[in-house]
């Protein structure tokens, strides 16, 4: 059995679990590592070529939403319905995973196609030292943040530098956590396949708990506008606040690639980055490497969430608290196999290294500073400050991206032509929502049922086409 990854912080781990589990078993498990830069170029090799790693551990949504709608994963949002082999005290296998991670990771349709396995949570890092001096606090408003970003821009150090591009997500990111905030009043109109009684709370999270938007939900929701972004109020004002907050950001914002981000921080060329756990370990290392090329000592630096919408911020209707960005990062992608027996020897696998007690093992040691996605590893101490517990209720009813890889791509254009100025809000905001309806087009040709289609013309009076 072969098991691929580009995280080189897992390697150890991995080959010292592939050796426990030879050893119960008599299973052999290769573990081979991969660049991280070709990865996604390198995964399509290895399915083009039919015969992909048995498991494959990546990162984010991305690629096993793509794959998985092209047919070549394991769903396991059906997998997870079973018991775990090497763990008697859950009945489910979806009982070991924390709730919300599973809940934001499904894709449009309503599938999850890989397992969680890490978590990431991410705040604003801060320079502060720089807010020392300058005599400001961490914010707890959207308009204290924007007055903190123009007191240190105006003491000369830059607030934050964005690179408005796919491999830097910070501005994707805010839109995403400013959306689902804003779209809350709608969502017991978009949740319309809910359980019998069902309320949404937004300061309960457990009130969202085995309720999924599916794609017919999506569709009827965004035919009605309540999701759409040339007719929803939210996508408007999410577009109105990050044009007005782009202004406080380094000018060469569409220049930037995402790569230089990490280093313009660390090295105390600006005084914010948002950014997430993982950062913690290689913020650590840019400062040791930095301070020692310039005899200079590091900047001490903090941390805060990402603050609340506040009245002075917008005039729309606010429900709860501000979610935060949290959400699945390593991921466990099972391929699909034809042969019974091959499959059966693969989940097994998989159900042992999600298991509590090797999971615990994996976490407890080495350099892994993402906290685990199973609730019963505990994170290490020196991440418990960007672990608030989850005081909102997440029912992803829409994305401030793409629902699949071409409207994904399709967005990122769009919003670089917004901000740069090249088209006006409501150019954008159309350009946006063509890009989805035709993504949701696209789905709906592979995904929807009989009964969903029924659905949809029952809720619109008409078929989606």
């Amino acid at each position: 059995m072969q098991v691929a990854t580009f995280f080189a912080e897992f390697m150890p781990g991995l080959r010292e679990t592939a050796a426990a589990y030879q050893a119960e078993t008599g299973v052999g498990v290769r573990v081979q590592g991969i660049p991280y830069a070709m990865h996604p170029m390198w995964v399509r090799t290895q399915f083009l070529s039919g015969s992909p790693p048995d498991v494959l551990i990546l990162e984010g949504t991305d690629l096993p939403w793509m794959y998985g709608q092209a047919g070549l994963l394991e769903r396991c949002d059906r997998l997870l319905e079973e018991p775990n082999a090497w763990d008697a005290r859950h009945p489910r296998w979806e009982d070991f995973f924390e709730p919300d991670l599973v809940q934001i990771s499904r894709d449009a349709t309503g599938a999850l196609w890989a397992l969680p396995f890490t978590q990431y949570r991410v705040g604003f890092f801060y320079d502060r030292t720089t807010y020392e001096r300058l005599g400001i606090r961490e914010p707890d408003t959207w308009s204290g943040l924007v007055e903190n970003f123009r007191a240190t821009t105006g003491s000369g150090l830059p607030a934050i530098a964005v690179a408005v591009k796919s491999n830097d997500a910070q501005s994707q990111w805010m839109g995403e956590l400013m959306l689902e905030f804003l779209l809350r009043p709608a969502a017991e109109r978009v949740n319309l396949r809910h359980a019998e009684g069902w309320r949404f709370a937004a300061d309960d999270p457990t009130s969202v708990r085995g309720e999924v938007i599916d794609l017919a939900e999506r569709i009827v929701a965004f035919e009605r506008g309540l999701i759409d972004p040339a007719r929803s109020e939210a996508f408007a004002e999410v577009a109105r606040l990050l044009a007005e907050f782009s202004k406080t950001w380094r000018p060469d914002f569409l220049s930037l690639d995402g790569e230089q981000i990490f280093t313009l921080f660390a090295g105390g060329r600006v005084a914010h980055f948002l950014n997430g756990t993982w950062y913690v370990r290689e913020l650590r290392e840019l400062q040791k490497a930095l301070g020692e090329a310039t005899g200079r000592p590091a900047f001490a630096w903090g941390v805060f969430p990402f603050p609340q919408i506040d009245a002075r911020a917008t005039s729309l209707p606010r429900l709860g608290h501000m979610p935060q960005n949290a959400g699945m990062r390593a991921c466990i992608l099972i391929p699909k196999k034809d042969d019974p027996t091959a499959r059966a020897r693969v989940l097994r696998f998989a159900q042992y290294l999600t298991s509590p007690a090797v999971a615990s093992r994996f976490f407890g040691e080495g350099d892994v500073y993402d906290p685990s996605a199973l609730r019963d590893v505990e994170p290490r101490a020196e991440l418990r400050a960007l672990l608030a517990p989850h005081q909102s209720a997440v029912l992803g009813m829409a994305h401030f991206n793409g629902y699949d890889a071409e409207s994904t791509s399709e967005f990122w254009t769009a919003w670089q032509r917004f901000l740069g100025g090249r088209v006006d809000r409501r150019g954008f905001l159309e350009e946006f929502s063509g890009a989805q309806r035709r993504a949701l087009q696209r789905l709906a040709a592979r995904y929807l049922s009989d009964e969903d289609r029924a659905f949809i013309a029952r809720e619109l009076g008409r078929d989606f086409r």
